[in-house]
């Protein structure tokens, strides 16, 4: 693990023992009516509990890059992308993750970061003629945290469509996805989320440059009342 996300981690470890999870009654990202005593029953990950669980499951469309229980796969990446796990980043790459998430604003992100499992680091160089699809799934048995991450560089004048679908059938899913947009770039993106009865934090955060533009759509299903 690089020295860059060690540090993170024990910062965010700290953290996570001193604030509260929602230090503003309402704001943008998270709001008044959230039942926070659900999360507390969320245990934090192990390696040995996490190698238990089935790395394997049907999902009905093909993805480029899937988290299954933490466990992430890259696949047929389309020409112009470039992915890297976020546990072989240098310094260089590695300050870019997080810059726009600030971890003292919630335990919920402090947990999620002191125990972040996996993710990547996402660029996209050129036109994307189908959109790249990031697939999340937790299905653990025990109420584990799983904690996954997702930066996205679309590059100046690039034109991409973007989809990323959270499945959360066990566990406690919990997903953070920063999205920077270059000059000029053009992003469509698709957030679908379905969950049962499962606590789940989700945190999406888009930084636009200079003549950039997003059309976002999001489809929220389930989850914990």
């Amino acid at each position: 693990m690089s020295k860059w996300l060690v540090e993170l981690k024990l910062r965010a470890r700290e953290l996570a023992q001193k604030i509260p999870y929602q230090q503003i009654r309402d704001s943008p990202s998270v709001k008044y009516y959230t039942d926070w005593n659900a999360f507390e029953k969320c245990v934090d990950p192990s390696i040995e509990e996490l190698s238990k669980y089935s790395t394997t499951m049907n999902i009905p469309y093909e993805l480029n890059i899937a988290s299954i229980n933490g466990n992430m796969s890259i696949a047929k990446v389309p020409n112009g992308v470039n992915v890297m796990s976020i546990n072989e980043l240098g310094d260089e790459f590695g300050k870019l993750l997080f810059k726009s998430m600030d971890i003292s604003e919630s335990r919920a992100l402090a947990r999620h970061v002191a125990n972040l499992i996996n993710g990547v680091y996402v660029e996209v160089n050129d036109d994307l003629r189908e959109p790249l699809r990031i697939g999340v799934t937790a299905s653990t048995p025990r109420p584990v945290l799983l904690p996954t991450h997702y930066t996205v560089l679309i590059n100046d004048g690039v034109t991409a469509s973007l989809s990323i679908f959270i499945h959360g059938f066990g566990g406690c899913p919990s997903t953070t996805v920063e999205i920077y947009l270059g000059r000029g770039s053009r992003l469509n993106a698709l957030f679908v989320s379905t969950h049962e009865q499962v606590p789940t934090y989700s945190l999406i955060k888009v930084i636009a440059s200079d003549d950039s533009s997003i059309t976002a759509r999001t489809l929220i299903m389930g989850g914990v009342p």
